[in-house]
């Protein structure tokens, strides 16, 4: 489904049972909405909202630079659009981050906040000059020229070679991010600082890292674990970036049992 708001056009999956509590979903950079699919079986007793952020998947574009404010603005009209008043909401990387955003700014939106490979600074992350590389290659050879580095930062080399139907979709999510959608994402992680604002959250909170994440290595999770008072924090064995898809089966059982809690 399409929805025009804050400017562009949003792609967005409103599915489940109409009068059950919403779950919003929100992907990684590079990834978009499909990124979910092997958790909507799990997720199947609540109504689950997925989307493409701004320049991703099917999801209109502007160009960079993006800010925080303004991918929360594109949620926030979303959840207006389909009168979504207070949701769970879970992110990953890119999305958690937006997630954060929303916590420290509209919290009365979000009933519980699920952060999975999330920092809480961008610039400080030893990722910044590899992310200029990325930039430089993207202007000069767009974004295909970035799916091997992408896979390696999302996926352990193990599940690459079993899992080629995973390794397919992802591949076709890369691709399918806009160059501009890439960088006006990145120069906004670059510039995110959320950090100071997060004793500020009061909300329920489940911190999921992957064990072998490169991307957001565990001590960046646990920054977020300590900052944010009364947080659970969960480390899933053997996953790089995206554990949701390399681990399902156990992020969907550590995702089901704290969303139930606050169901």
């Amino acid at each position: 489904m399409e929805f025009r708001g804050n400017g562009i056009e949003i792609h967005y999956d409103f599915s489940g049972p109409e009068q059950a509590d919403v779950v919003t979903l929100s992907h990684a950079l590079m990834a978009d909405g499909r990124m979910w699919d092997q958790q909507l079986k799990s997720l199947e007793s609540f109504r689950v909202l997925r989307y493409d952020l701004r320049g991703h998947g099917q999801s209109g574009c502007s160009g960079a630079p993006y800010d925080f404010n303004l991918l929360a603005d594109d949620l926030r009209a979303l959840w207006d659009h389909l009168k979504i008043d207070c949701t769970h909401f879970v992110g990953a990387s890119l999305g958690g981050m937006i997630g954060l955003e929303v916590a420290t700014t509209t919290p009365e939106r979000i009933v519980s906040l699920t952060l999975c490979g999330t920092r809480g600074n961008g610039a400080s992350s030893n990722r910044t000059d590899s992310r200029d590389e990325r930039i430089e290659v993207l202007q000069s050879q767009g974004v295909s020229a970035l799916v091997d580095s992408v896979l390696s930062d999302w996926f352990s080399d193990r599940f690459r070679k079993k899992s080629s139907d995973a390794v397919k979709l992802a591949t076709e999510m890369i691709e399918g991010t806009s160059v501009d959608g890439v960088i006006g994402c990145t120069k906004a992680i670059e510039a995110q600082d959320h950090l100071p604002l997060i004793p500020s959250i009061k909300l329920p909170c489940l911190i999921a890292a992957g064990e072998e994440d490169l991307t957001t290595p565990i001590k960046e999770a646990f920054d977020l674990h300590v900052g944010i008072d009364g947080s659970d924090m969960v480390v899933i064995p053997k996953t790089r970036h995206l554990a949701n898809v390399e681990a399902a089966d156990v992020f969907n059982d550590v995702l089901l049992t704290f969303l139930k809690q606050y169901s």
